[in-house]
């Protein structure tokens, strides 16, 4: 009889269920029942079975006892929970705490602990696991009989048998090995996933080598964070689960294992690291293969070849020989096995149908790997690299953008599909990977079936732009105009902001009919045939974000009129625009469009029921919002104003775009008056309100600090009481904001460096690299934080964004971490970028003001230790009759910091800098005054030389980002190695 899963071996041999109990310390059942073998799957139930019933997320397994009584299972392990189901069948049951934790040893147990008398060798890792597995089986082939279990097959000797998932459930991995000891095998090479280590289906394998390949950003869906993933893996390699480590020092993460791990270690590195055990040398790396020499920790030398192309494969074969002479086998005779595999299946495979051209298929699904790939052919390539880049669906969507990305920069021609959609829609996956900037002559998303059919017309340009963008958004609009190579997005911000939310921030929170619709607005319906028709997609203000069920609003600007486009959009997918006169096509029409967008957005946020976080401050806002959005995040799903969209047009957008799954919504809220921020609250009322800091920035525009402090105040009056949960979050440190405590019902918590805040931090201090860190106070306890952030005014902003996590219940292990792995979302805020000659340009350049001016040029000389800075600094818009004092005290401010250049670029206002600079002891070519951004370029092209340190930083109306820019392309030759 042929049974479904995994096969079992033919000699079984019995266990009474008697003995079975008294292993897991459960109460024993009168019964003689005799144990033969074991499964999780009410499908795969064999006769002599126990059935083990787990608790799952959605249902539980013993709601499927019936049927593994049916097949003859006779006996059932479950929890406290499951019990009585299981009980109602008649079968004899054994009751733990935790079923699954106790499943790996009993099943071991049942099938006489096989693993015991095979030589386990376990390769984890985020890339390189499937090939390091199949290459230490063929060096194990040439003197053991061997298997393999992994992502691609599992391989009991010669038979092949297609893998469910990359590690198999305990059941199934104990009865695989006693299957393999039944027909000769005696080592067993096998992929360990974090998957398999969290949820024990390693339990009871104890491998004699376990070897780490590397860790990058992966399973996000399923780890909190990357410590998390590293903490996951890490579990490998104690007493517990190995005896002896093989550990790439190449490897960040790598390099930390190897001094935390329990069990002795051995290193590799195939970039020659002068610490490694074995290392690569004589590197050569060919078409289709690389041959090197590996040298051993006793002076071996060994002939090797990696029979995969790319230098990443290199170090795949250099761990395959360090594991293999780790676990005793002649290092040359091992290498030799390896350099026999014929290839491993998905990986660089090639295909060949008689075609002209190299054809590969490589199974790559995160952005190092697709990076990694890419690269490796184009050093075999004379022509052109086309690439067909699939991305599944229901699985982690942070890695989809830098996938794109990835693809954009090192390919000519994209084509994005998905490859497996599962449950989610297909068109959905492609279309996020094809979000990244372009720099492909030709890139499309292939449309599944079931999106759309036709071409999409393409409107026409508006410059009537949302500035809701996302930022890689921003990017592929600019690069369709340029001809040079672009910039790329940084992976670590596409992946955070990426992860905010569950479903795409391109549909809307809740379908409401346009008849709807018009009653919350007060506005009247024309040219709509049937009112009930549905909004489903985003609301959008730019012509070219429209989706299919999407309600365009038209403004009509001074120099653009969205009512113009009226056709274009409709054709596009909107189902109806909100506009202030009949168009000719299904319209809302109302008295005033920015009015019915806030009454609409007001509508559906008291519909939602999220908590409400709004932010206000002269300076960090933006900053401090994006760290807010990152922390909450862990919890649920968070949406949040993208870049700095924080007026009475982003507001409403922005709430617009959250869903129902939506938990927090994030606002940051921006002034140019009194009475300004009064209103963004009517629009979206907060429950939480945080203000950063008063300031001088617009202070031209309010008359004042005190004026600021009136309007930024607005905020904390806007809150409920306290009894009906609002909360004011103040700055301890600020005494115009402090202040602000008398101005709200509010229950008010404190944060700052202040003894009295309520979340504070102690020893303040920056790493080497200008990187903040510091303890972490709450009153649920500290934490260590080190940000990934530059600067220390982010010190401030974190406790800001840590008051608001404390609040909502997160504790300060949880928020220290978040802090500690939360990026820069926004562009053009302190965005580090290292040029392969040593400069690092630090473009700040998106606003300025002159207490971020301050922050920024500090940070520049923290940054800077030991080596040249550069400040490229242009004026600071709107501070009236305090221009000129403010615009001096910097210039001064940058000579007091032993800034070895001061580079003020512009007019009058650039030229007070520079005085200032002059006035303070900075002369002779120390400081100098240029007439705009190109003049700046030429003269740091010119003058930068390798480990130079360049801030870039002006008001936005400067447009200093261009001399940034420049200065990255010029010293990559077009490649940008951002972190």
């Amino acid at each position: 009889m042929t049974y479904p899963g995994p096969p079992r071996p033919a000699q079984l041999s019995a266990t009474s269920l008697a003995d079975l109990a008294d292993e897991l310390g459960a109460a024993a059942p009168t019964s003689s029942a005799e144990v033969t073998g074991i499964t999780h799957d009410s499908r795969a139930v064999r006769p002599g079975d126990l059935y083990a019933a787990l608790p799952g997320a959605r249902l539980h397994g013993a709601d499927f006892v019936t049927q593994a009584a049916g097949l003859g299972a006779v006996a059932v392990l479950t929890d406290p929970a499951g019990a009585d189901r299981a009980t109602a069948t008649g079968l004899p049951v054994l009751v733990v705490e935790d079923p699954r934790g106790q499943m790996g040893e009993l099943a071991a147990t049942i099938y006489g602990h096989p693993g015991r008398d095979l030589l386990q060798i376990g390769i984890t890792g985020t890339s390189g696991k499937t090939t390091t597995a199949y290459l230490v089986e063929g060096g194990l082939k040439t003197v053991r009989s061997t298997g393999l279990i992994g992502t691609v097959e599992t391989r009991i000797g010669d038979e092949r048998i297609k893998s469910e998932r990359t590690t198999p459930e305990a059941t199934d991995l104990q009865a695989l090995f006693a299957v393999m000891l039944e027909r000769g095998v005696d080592a067993v090479a096998m992929e360990v996933s974090s998957h398999a280590l969290v949820l024990g289906r390693v339990d009871a394998c104890v491998f004699d080598i376990a070897v780490f390949t590397n860790l990058s950003p992966e399973h996000m869906e399923f780890h909190s964070g990357m410590e998390d993933y590293f903490q996951a893996k890490a579990q490998l390699f104690t007493p517990l689960r190995s005896r002896q480590a093989v550990v790439n020092l190449d490897d960040e993460y790598g390099r930390r294992l190897a001094t935390e791990a329990t069990v002795p270690v051995t290193t590799y590195s195939a970039e020659g690291h002068p610490d490694a055990d074995w290392r690569a040398e004589g590197v050569e790396v060919g078409p289709m293969d690389s041959t090197f020499t590996a040298v051993g920790p006793k002076g071996e030398l060994i002939t090797a070849r990696s029979p995969l192309a790319g230098s990443f494969n290199v170090a795949n074969t250099l761990a395959a020989i360090a594991a293999l002479a780790t676990a005793g086998l002649d290092p040359q005779l091992a290498a030799d096995g390896i350099a026999a595999v014929p290839g491993v299946p998905g990986r660089l495979e090639r295909v060949d149908a008689g075609q002209p051209y190299l054809a590969v298929v490589d199974y790559a699904h995160k952005t190092d790997a697709v990076e990694s790939v890419l690269r490796a052919l184009r050093k075999v390539t004379e022509g052109k690299v086309h690439v067909v880049l699939g991305c599944g669906g229901d699985r982690d969507r942070t890695k989809r953008e830098p996938m794109g990305a990835a693809v954009a920069r090192l390919a000519d021609t994209a084509v994005l599909t998905s490859d497996n959609p599962r449950s989610e829609d297909p068109s959905r996956s492609s279309r996020r990977c094809s979000r990244a900037p372009p720099r492909c002559p030709r890139t499309s998303a292939a449309r599944s079936r079931s999106s759309r059919t036709g071409p999409r017309p393409s409107p026409p340009p508006s410059p009537a732009h949302s500035r809701a963008t996302p930022c890689w958004s921003r990017a592929r609009a600019t690069s369709r105009a340029r001809t040079s190579p672009e910039w790329s997005v940084p992976s670590t911000t596409a992946r955070c902001f990426a992860k905010l939310s569950r479903r795409p921030r391109d549909e809307l929170v809740i379908a409401l009919s346009l008849a709807e619709i018009a009653e919350v607005v007060g506005g009247q319906t024309h040219d709509i045939p049937d009112p009930s028709v549905q909004v489903t997609g985003p609301v959008v203000r730019d012509s070219r974000e429209v989706q299919p069920g999407s309600l365009f609003v038209a403004f009509a600007g001074e120099r653009v009129d969205g009512h113009d486009f009226a056709e274009a959009v409709v054709q596009a997918g909107a189902v109806a625009l909100l506009a202030s006169r009949p168009v000719g096509v299904p319209a809302i029409v109302v008295d005033d469009v920015q009015s019915a967008l806030g009454a609409l957005a007001r509508h559906v946020v008291g519909r939602l029921g999220t908590t409400l976080v709004a932010l206000t401050g002269s300076a960090g806002k933006t900053s401090t919002k994006d760290l807010i959005a990152q922390v909450l995040s862990r919890t649920a799903p968070t949406v949040f104003t993208p870049g700095s969209f924080n007026n009475e047009i982003g507001l409403p957008l922005t709430a617009l775009s959250a869903t129902a799954e939506t938990r927090f919504l994030v606002l940051e809220m921006g002034a140019r008056g009194i009475g300004h921020i009064r209103y963004l609250t009517d629009l979206t009322p907060p429950k939480i309100g945080l203000v950063l800091n008063v300031g001088t920035a617009h202070i031209g525009e309010f008359g004042g600090r005190e004026q600021i402090a009136q309007a930024k105040g607005e905020l904390v009056e806007a809150l409920p009481s306290a009894e009906d949960g609002g909360a004011a979050i103040l700055n301890a440190d600020d005494p115009l904001v402090r202040a602000m405590a008398s101005r709200t019902k509010a229950k008010v918590i404190l944060f700052g460096e202040s003894g009295e805040a309520d979340v504070r931090a102690e020893n303040v201090r920056l790493t080497d690299s200008g990187q903040p860190a510091f303890s972490l106070h709450t009153p649920s306890g500290c934490s260590e934080v080190t940000m990934r952030l530059y600067g220390e005014h982010h010190v401030s902003n974190a406790l800001a964004a840590a008051a608001v996590a404390h609040e909502l219940g997160m504790s300060a292990d949880e928020i220290a971490t978040a802090l500690s792995e939360a990026g820069s979302l926004s562009r053009w805020r302190m965005e580090v970028t290292e040029r392969p000659d040593g400069v690092t340009i630090v473009n700040d350049a998106y606003n300025a003001n002159p207490e971020s001016m301050r922050a920024a040029l500090r940070a520049l000389a923290a940054m800077g230790k030991g080596r040249r800075t550069w400040a490229v600094l242009g004026k600071m818009a709107e501070l009236g009759d305090e221009a000129l004092a403010e615009h001096d005290a910097v210039g001064r401010l940058a000579v007091r910091l032993n800034v070895g250049k001061l580079v003020a670029v512009g007019g009058r206002e650039a030229s007070w800098l520079q005085l200032g600079a002059y006035n303070e002891g900075s002369w002779g070519e120390e400081s100098v005054h240029v007439s705009d951004a190109q003049a700046a370029v030429d003269l740091l092209r010119s003058e930068l030389r390798p480990g130079d340190v360049v801030l870039v930083k002006a008001s936005r109306s400067v447009g200093l980002e261009s001399v940034a820019q420049a200065l990255i392309e010029t010293g990559t030759e077009g490649e940008v190695a951002a972190r």
